[in-house]
Protein backbone atom coordinates (compact mmCIF):
# COMPACT_ATOMS: atom_id res chain seq x y z
CA UNK A 1 0.00 0.00 0.00
CA UNK A 2 1.67 3.83 -0.95
CA UNK A 3 1.72 6.58 1.61
CA UNK A 4 1.65 10.20 1.09
CA UNK A 5 3.97 12.48 3.30
CA UNK A 6 4.01 15.83 2.75
CA UNK A 7 7.09 17.65 1.33
CA UNK A 8 6.07 21.16 3.03
CA UNK A 9 6.24 19.30 6.63
CA UNK A 10 9.65 20.15 7.79
CA UNK A 11 9.74 18.37 10.70
CA UNK A 12 9.64 14.25 11.22
CA UNK A 13 6.76 13.98 8.49
CA UNK A 14 9.07 14.49 5.40
CA UNK A 15 11.67 12.75 7.23
CA UNK A 16 9.45 10.08 7.34
CA UNK A 17 8.95 10.40 3.88
CA UNK A 18 12.29 10.63 2.41
CA UNK A 19 13.00 7.37 4.02
CA UNK A 20 10.29 5.52 2.91
CA UNK A 21 11.14 7.11 -1.09
CA UNK A 22 14.48 5.79 -0.50
CA UNK A 23 13.43 2.00 0.50
CA UNK A 24 11.40 1.76 -2.23
CA UNK A 25 13.87 2.97 -4.43
CA UNK A 26 16.18 0.14 -2.85
CA UNK A 27 13.81 -2.44 -3.22
CA UNK A 28 13.31 -2.01 -7.00
CA UNK A 29 9.73 0.11 -6.22
CA UNK A 30 8.71 3.30 -8.13
CA UNK A 31 8.42 6.82 -5.76
CA UNK A 32 6.24 9.62 -6.91
CA UNK A 33 8.22 12.98 -6.90
CA UNK A 34 6.64 16.59 -7.32
CA UNK A 35 8.17 18.82 -9.17
CA UNK A 36 7.66 22.67 -9.43
CA UNK A 37 4.97 22.12 -11.61
CA UNK A 38 3.88 18.41 -12.05
CA UNK A 39 4.76 15.02 -10.17
CA UNK A 40 7.01 12.72 -12.24
CA UNK A 41 7.81 8.45 -11.21
CA UNK A 42 11.03 7.62 -10.25
CA UNK A 43 13.25 4.43 -9.81
CA UNK A 44 17.03 3.26 -9.63
CA UNK A 45 18.45 3.79 -13.60
CA UNK A 46 20.95 0.99 -12.77
CA UNK A 47 18.12 -1.60 -11.21
CA UNK A 48 16.85 -2.86 -14.85
CA UNK A 49 13.49 -4.64 -13.39
CA UNK A 50 12.53 -1.43 -11.89
CA UNK A 51 13.43 0.28 -15.11
CA UNK A 52 11.05 -1.83 -16.89
CA UNK A 53 8.40 -1.56 -14.15
CA UNK A 54 8.80 2.65 -14.92
CA UNK A 55 8.29 2.04 -18.50
CA UNK A 56 5.45 -0.35 -18.23
CA UNK A 57 3.54 2.55 -15.56
CA UNK A 58 4.11 5.21 -18.16
CA UNK A 59 3.08 3.19 -21.74
CA UNK A 60 6.90 4.04 -23.29
CA UNK A 61 9.11 1.39 -24.95
CA UNK A 62 12.63 1.34 -24.49
CA UNK A 63 13.27 3.46 -27.43
CA UNK A 64 11.03 6.35 -27.10
CA UNK A 65 13.04 9.58 -25.31
CA UNK A 66 13.25 9.59 -21.38
CA UNK A 67 14.32 12.40 -19.06
CA UNK A 68 17.14 12.05 -16.61
CA UNK A 69 18.49 13.98 -13.21
CA UNK A 70 22.12 13.25 -11.69
CA UNK A 71 22.80 14.05 -8.07
CA UNK A 72 25.91 15.76 -8.85
CA UNK A 73 27.90 18.14 -12.10
CA UNK A 74 29.04 16.49 -14.38
CA UNK A 75 27.28 13.07 -13.56
CA UNK A 76 25.81 11.49 -17.22
CA UNK A 77 22.59 9.52 -17.01
CA UNK A 78 23.00 6.46 -18.94
CA UNK A 79 20.21 5.03 -21.17
CA UNK A 80 17.55 3.55 -18.45
CA UNK A 81 18.13 6.56 -16.46
CA UNK A 82 15.09 8.40 -15.43
CA UNK A 83 13.72 10.59 -12.75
Amino acid sequence: MSRIYSCTDTGEIRSLGIKAAVGAVKSSRLVVLPTDTLYGLGCDAFDNDAVARLLAAKDRGPDMPRAGAGRQLGYRPGPGAFL
